[in-house]
């Protein structure tokens, strides 16, 4: 449902961002989300910065 992300949540269904606001109503519903007991997905890992020779 939630996806972490570098300032915040993503909600994935609806692909809509959701910053870290306490006076966000939306971050409010994430937070009771995880107090039952949810989890959610991990951020994506950022990029590589390897360089193929």
């Amino acid at each position: 449902m939630y996806q972490l992300t570098k300032n915040g949540v993503k909600l994935i269904e609806q692909n809509l961002f959701i910053p870290l606001d306490t006076s966000n109503r939306d971050w409010c519903a994430y937070l009771e989300w995880q107090k039952q007991g949810n989890t959610p997905t991990p951020a994506d890992a950022p990029p590589s910065m390897a360089i193929d020779h």
